[in-house]
């Protein structure tokens, strides 16, 4: 039977036709009387198995020495041992020993927060004398023109690293001593992300391969199929950014999309992650989390915020006591000259919706002239729509193209409002609180970080988000304190990040559940590499494998090239030195023939 299958050329014995040797003349070996030649092959392929079951053995034994000659070292120094479920301790986030490998979803000039905040937190962790690396996905040049502002298109890795270096140090103000490395992505226009391409763990060497910080995990390993993350690093810790339910919601049959993403979700960051560090309350429920919020603002928007402050002139008030003195907020010498705006992608599940029906609604009740213009800025999918509703319905709405929020013309607004319920974590809010202006915020699990600072006004309902604009329309923000202005930076960020990401006992996985893991870990994985689930999922056509090469100039991570799967016969002629002269035909015809045409 083996040998029929052999003739035929077929896919059903392709592990064994690639090891069986072929002995003699083809029509002999096809078995007149004589299948007892592929004997030889077959004793090989059996020794084959026993050199690697050997191999397994010497490996395990290795292992075990070195967990005994690690027990005896901790016995010795009178350390205490590690959880007995985890045989193999997880490195320490606070070494400085450990190498970092942070991956990412998005990159500069796309001014999204998964490609800003993952970038400042490389900057600040390299300044701790630590060796980080950045990986940033490469597009392709027709996805570069649909996804970055104002035509901007890189030709060269080289090119586009010198923009964002450029960019960061304007930025934070510093020279970044981290490495930056890109992997091959594509833009997903019906999503609104960028996705991998290929496995995108080879990008970092092995010997650097100590601890990785995905941002966005679920995102990252929707379609991801090769090596597991956590046999790749000693440790992995994933931060969620995304509520992905929120969009998904929106969707029609929302409630089924939801259930799926959200039982995807866990399964994919649960596979791959050892600890997961959510933004805020606002995300689905991860095993093994924890919920702290480690981003920060760069320096650019605090010194915004001095210069606002040094606008304030504070005196004591004339009718009290020295002892009981209080200081006295009076008007600014130089008013703020703008009023409210919102700055964020346009989408509907941004926050658009809300911001729409938020503003009729208070024109309806206090009148359009009571409000004044509000003005937009950004750009995306849903700009045309968004538009021509506010056009329709009359709004006092102003809309601009996509802008950097640290830009001078920003700097004059007093009043930021946001009122997205999509977000895990605003970073637009965090921004706009470091330059000393009011924000109002919706009462979110996404806004309790900010909803205890002095300037930042929380509703419920649309009559409170009126009350809210009429309060900070009429009054003036309060100069922060440095305690306040310390929580927003990045030094603190870098500080909260270390102590949520410590690997901790009580976030471990038992053994069972990395039984549990593992099955479902090889059961995605071979379910992700049939090109159908993958077009039919909305991974896309043709992205399981590396298109690198094509893309990319040479760099000393460049992948290796693939070897594509030929059949049986053919690998047989074009290897096989010694064939019996009847095969020579099928040989010239093999070579006359377009690869794409076998």
């Amino acid at each position: 039977r083996v040998c029929r299958h052999m003739s035929r050329g077929t896919g059903e014995c392709r592990s064994v036709r690639r090891r069986v040797a072929w002995v003699g003349d083809a029509d002999e070996a096809m078995g007149r009387g004589m299948p007892w030649l592929l004997l030889v092959g077959i004793l090989r392929l059996v020794e084959e198995c026993k050199e690697g079951f050997r191999m397994q053995v010497q490996e395990i034994a290795s292992r075990k020495t070195e967990w005994s000659e690690r027990m005896r070292t901790r016995r010795r120094l009178g350390t205490p041992s590690p959880n007995p479920n985890d045989p193999h301790p997880h490195p320490s986030i606070k070494d400085i020993r450990n190498k970092i490998a942070i991956v990412t979803t998005a990159v500069l000039p796309w001014m999204t927060g998964t490609a800003v905040n993952p970038l400042l937190r490389a900057a600040y962790l390299s300044q701790k004398d630590r060796d980080v690396t950045l990986l940033v996905p490469w597009l392709a040049k027709d996805d570069q023109h649909k996804l970055y502002p104002n035509g901007m298109v890189f030709d060269t890795l080289e090119d586009h690293e010198r923009f964002v270096r450029q960019w960061l140090k304007a930025r934070v103000g510093f020279q970044s001593k981290f490495k930056i490395r890109f992997y091959p992505g594509r833009y997903a226009p019906e999503k609104g992300c960028i996705l991998p391409m290929g496995d995108i763990t080879k990008y970092v060497p092995d010997d650097d391969a100590d601890i990785a910080i995905l941002e966005e995990p679920e995102h990252l390993n929707w379609y991801h199929h090769g090596r597991r993350w956590t046999e790749k690093f000693k440790f992995v810790v994933g931060i969620i950014h995304t509520n992905y339910l929120e969009y998904v919601r929106r969707e029609k049959n929302g409630a089924v999309l939801e259930a799926w993403v959200r039982f995807y979700n866990q399964i994919v960051a649960r596979t791959h992650c050892h600890q997961i560090v959510k933004l805020s309350g606002a995300v689905q429920d991860f095993p093994r989390s924890t919920t702290s919020y480690v981003h920060g603002v760069s320096p650019s928007f605090l010194e915004v915020g001095k210069r606002i402050a040094e606008r304030v002139r504070l005196q004591p008030m004339s009718d009290s006591s020295p002892a009981t003195q209080t200081p006295r907020k009076t008007v600014y010498s130089e008013p703020f000259g703008k009023g409210i705006y919102f700055l964020g992608k346009v989408l509907w599940g941004k926050g658009y919706k809300e911001l729409l029906d938020l503003v009729a609604h208070h024109c309806k009740s206090h009148g359009r002239e009571s409000l004044g213009v509000i003005d937009v800025y950004g750009s995306g999918a849903d700009f045309d729509s968004v538009t021509s509703r506010a056009r329709r319905e009359n709004l006092p709405l102003q809309f601009f193209g996509p802008q950097d929020h640290a830009d001078e013309s920003i700097w004059d607004y007093k009043v930021f409002v946001n009122p997205s319920l999509s977000d895990v974590v605003a970073t637009t809010t965090a921004e706009a609180l470091a330059m000393g202006k009011f924000v109002v915020v919706a009462k979110h699990p996404s806004n309790e970080f900010f909803s205890e600072f002095p300037n930042c006004l929380v509703y419920e309902t649309p009559d409170e988000f009126s009350a809210c604009l009429r309060r900070a329309l009429s009054s003036d923000p309060e100069p922060m304190s440095d305690e306040w202005r310390r929580q927003l930076t990045w030094e603190a960020a870098t500080e909260r990040l270390l102590q949520a990401a410590e690997a901790r006992d009580d976030l471990r996985s038992r053994v069972t559940d990395k039984f549990v893991e593992d099955a479902i870990f090889n059961v995605h994985n071979s379910l992700i590499r049939v090109e159908a689930i993958r077009r039919a999922t909305g991974g896309g056509r043709n992205t399981m494998e590396d298109p690198f090469d094509s893309v990319t100039t040479e760099r000393e991570y460049r992948p290796p090239l693939r070897v594509p799967h030929l059949a049986f016969f053919s690998e047989l002629v074009r290897t096989r030195p010694r064939l019996s002269p009847r095969l020579a035909p099928a040989r010239r015809k093999l070579k006359e023939t377009p690869v794409k045409s076998r």
